[in-house]
């Protein structure tokens, strides 16, 4: 933004607020483009914002208010950093003030201002422990439960999920009959499919996505030591393909590491349950034992589903409640697929020295694409009301912008060619009575054999002279390290439009450059 400020000396001193020195007249967007707020049109605005993505930013433009005060709403968003960004006067630099929340500042005089703000999210990039995917949810039917399903804005759950839905600890009673988990579920998950597919000699494959229970299991200390797949009591268990396929391909990844992991444990729920289901599973073998109950969730690269819903969960032993699910009650657990500080990667077999927090994830499947920040921000300033018969202050001016006058699809690398002499020219109408300020050429393209191009305004009628009052305006190209972009500031030196006037603005080729291949005795072609 601090490019924007057309007079150098009022550009902030800064190091940080500076571009190298060969790309500080060639700014990366036409400035004109940003949300203007024009101070001769009102005497502020109140609550501008923008929904900023991570790493994204918004800037805000006031042309010339006099005596600003802008001012950050105390409930603005923290994560979006907020600049203020006002051009120096009498030649003096630019200055740049932080707003916190609920803070404000003023700057005397007409001033140049910019309001920038960037999403600074911490965890823009990562999926903290705490990031639900399982939530309390209805399900459609008026049916509430914990539901592991699409993130915000997208109607399906996501890719490469691994993620669990933990119980509280729970102190199973000794040995009795009729120990047992029981619990409602539905699911519309990616459709069950056979092809055939196997992972080792014998475990055939029935379904990409899927959802098992699993069992939790502790030391003296509390420390986790083995998850133990259970399946349903029912005589299908979570279901069997042909050839006896049960194995769900997304758990290949929670297991990779264990050399102990069978057919079994690969197994899981997939497909679409069409409707609740009451599932029943024993916990015999745990009794006497504290453990935690857990809905483990896998996908693969392509989640395809509304995904899996869980209630009414219960622990009995001989009929006898032993454990009653409340949604206080629950909390999930996201496993990553990276490797620890320590161990080696898994493809690359490099150790590895360093890693995110512990139960943080990168967000590989872009769950945070939908999310946004903002920072809603007011302004206030007077205006000149300068009578009539005075000389107006630049408070009272008419602005408008222009916009493209032409514009040529990124791909269309060949629309125009111009060589030494040749100019492309675009019709322009005044809106009202006035003068250019600063025109922007985006070239976007290195120019070989250009070391500058150029500007100038023409009469609309053969043979297209130049207008009074302007003149040839050059900016320069310096090779590869041209950044492809060109401003040229008029200064007051252009002529004066009447309302309706047209015109016409002419780049071309405005200094040429001889090459090591070029031959001397003749022009550049």
């Amino acid at each position: 933004a601090a490019q924007c400020i057309l007079e150098a000396s009022m550009r902030p001193s800064e190091p940080e607020y500076q571009m190298p020195e060969s790309m500080r007249e060639h700014p990366y967007w036409d400035c004109s483009s940003f949300p203007v707020y024009w101070s001769a049109d009102s005497e502020g605005v109140s609550g501008a914002s923008a929904e900023i993505h991570y790493g994204g930013a918004a800037v805000f433009r006031l042309a010339v208010p006099k005596d600003a005060n802008i001012s950050l709403a105390a409930d603005a968003d923290p994560l979006v950093r907020t600049k203020v960004l006002a051009a120096g006067v009498a030649g003096a630099a630019g200055e740049v003030v932080e707003l916190s929340p609920g803070a404000s500042v003023s700057f005397p005089g007409l001033r140049e201002i910019y309001v920038v703000q960037v999403n600074v999210d911490p965890e823009g990039e990562m999926i903290a422990p705490d990031a639900a995917l399982w939530r309390m949810a209805d399900d459609g039917d008026a049916k509430k439960g914990w539901w592991a399903g699409p993130s915000r804005g997208s109607a399906t759950y996501g890719p490469n999920e691994l993620s669990g839905l933990q119980s509280p600890a729970i102190t199973l009673p000794a040995a009795k009959d009729g120990l047992e988990l029981m619990f409602e579920a539905k699911w519309d998950m990616e459709s069950e499919f056979f092809d055939g597919t196997k992972i080792g000699e014998t475990c055939y494959v029935r379904g990409w996505d899927g959802v098992q229970v699993r069992v939790l299991t502790y030391d003296a200390e509390g420390k986790e030591e083995k998850a133990t797949v259970i399946a349903p009591l029912d005589p299908e268990g979570y279901g069997k393909g042909p050839h006896e396929a049960s194995a769900i391909a997304s758990f290949v990844s929670a297991y990779r590491s264990d050399a102990s992991a069978t057919c079994p444990d690969l197994s899981g729920w997939t497909g679409v349950s069409r409707g609740w289901t009451s599932q029943r599973f024993s916990l015999q073998e745990f009794a006497n034992r504290t453990v935690r109950v857990e809905w483990f969730f896998a996908s693969d690269s392509s989640g395809a589903g509304e995904g899996f819903w869980v209630n009414a969960v219960k622990v009995s032993a001989g009929g006898a409640a032993v454990f009653e699910g409340r949604e206080s009650d629950f909390s999930q657990h996201r496993y990553g697929s990276s490797p620890k500080p320590g161990e080696r990667g898994r493809h690359d077999g490099v150790p590895v020295v360093a890693a995110l927090p512990a139960g943080y994830t990168a967000d590989q499947n872009l769950q945070k694409v939908y999310d946004t920040r903002s920072a809603p921000w007011s302004a206030t300033w007077t205006t000149g009301k300068a009578p009539e018969q005075a000389a107006k202050s630049a408070v009272d001016l008419r602005r408008a912008y222009l916009g493209w006058s032409y514009k040529a699809p990124v791909d269309a690398r060949k629309t125009v060619w111009l060589h030494p002499g040749q100019e492309g020219c675009v019709l322009q109408r005044a809106p009202f009575r006035g003068e250019l300020r600063v025109a922007f050429l985006f070239a976007l393209l290195d120019k070989i054999g250009v070391s500058a191009t150029s500007l100038v305004l023409r009469k609309t009628r053969p043979p297209f002279a130049v207008l009074n009052g302007s003149g040839l305006m050059l900016s320069s190209s310096p090779g590869v390290r041209d950044p492809g972009t060109h401003r040229f500031a008029f200064g007051g030196k252009g002529p004066v439009f009447e309302e309706g006037e047209d015109f016409l603005m002419c780049v071309g080729i405005g200094e040429e450059r001889h090459l090591p291949a070029d031959d001397p005795a003749r022009a550049p072609f």
